[in-house]
């Protein structure tokens, strides 16, 4: 297994993005300052059958009128190391297919969301947004443009090195958006400045695992408490620099929150259930509570143990 960075790059092409769509007036504010809104990790519903079905893509912004897009960060699960160009295609394909499933998102559940920010649509016109790497588009631009454009899908690349944001295929439905990729975009915020999303729902569950963990040990040293309530994880995570999950709902944190106790309980082996109460932990070695350097041990072998690179 490959070993990890602290920020992955599918989060470092999301907060790229999320720079362009939040603080108006400020210059990094590319598409906030035409008057759009944007928000990470949004979990919609699709029309499936005569039901829906849940799904939560990267991201998803509004003109605030009637204009909707869903954004997607796209690296192909290891494409790079592919050498098969027939493999390379049906995979392109496949993602492209995966994320036209996007229109039918149903009119309700952008409405829906939207509305918990103070935003209500009297419309709601899709736009399909693929984002990914600047060397990945280059390698495989030919499958790409092909894929993009018998989905209708919009496809932004991001150069990390060179702090740009470029539009390959496709055109928005805002001709002042189209505009400000001619030629291209300046990125100009995020890394200098701390990550405005740490993870999200889609980043590498290992990840995920190491920060949640920390974050819980460094609560209950700082205030020299053995166990923790469940109820009390949130302020720990919302309080945490940078918030972890601050984007996302309370009910949504709270199902990120069971997941990854769970975690910590059967891999990290660091809390366990505590005899006192439900739905309360303990750590599984109190005496962390009083040696530093054996908190220091404590998360260097959890990230080893994740194959984490600190």
């Amino acid at each position: 297994m490959k070993k990890l960075d602290l920020v992955d790059l599918h989060t470092q092409l999301l907060n790229w993005t999320y720079s362009l769509y939040l603080n108006k007036f400020r210059s990094h504010a590319l598409i906030a300052n035409l008057g759009y809104f944007g928000s990470p990790d949004p979990t919609l519903e699709i029309q499936k059958g005569t039901g829906t079905k849940e799904v939560t893509p990267d991201f998803i912004a509004t003109d605030k009128k009637e204009i909707v897009q869903i954004l997607d960060i796209k690296g192909f699960d290891g494409m790079i190391e592919w050498s098969n160009d027939d493999d390379i295609t049906l995979k392109i394909e496949e993602e492209f297919q995966k994320i036209s499933e996007y229109k039918n998102i149903t009119s309700a559940s952008t409405k829906s969301y939207f509305s918990k920010h103070g935003i209500h649509l009297d419309s709601n016109t899709l736009e399909l947004i693929v984002v990914m790497e600047f060397g990945l588009y280059s390698r495989y631009f030919d499958a790409i443009n092909k894929a993009a454009k018998k989905h209708g899908v919009i496809v932004w690349s991001i150069d990390i090195t060179q702090k740009r944001l470029r539009k390959h295929a496709g055109h928005h439905l805002d001709k002042k958006l189209d505009s400000i990729f001619d030629p291209d975009v300046v990125l100009s915020i995020y890394p200098w400045f701390q990550p405005l999303v740490l993870f999200t729902r889609q980043t590498n569950m290992h990840l995920k695992i190491f920060y949640f963990t920390s974050n819980l040990i460094s609560a209950l040293v700082q205030d020299s408490k053995s166990t923790i309530r469940f109820e009390e994880i949130d302020k720990i995570m919302i309080d945490s620099d940078p918030p972890k999950f601050a984007h996302l709902i309370p009910e949504d944190r709270s199902r990120e929150w069971k997941a990854l106790l769970y975690e910590a309980i059967k891999h990290a082996k660091i809390l366990k259930p505590s005899d006192i109460g439900p739905d309360i932990y303990e750590l599984e070695n109190a005496a962390i509570l009083e040696n530093p350097y054996s908190q220091h041990k404590l998360l260097d072998d959890l990230a080893k143990e994740l194959r984490i690179v600190k």
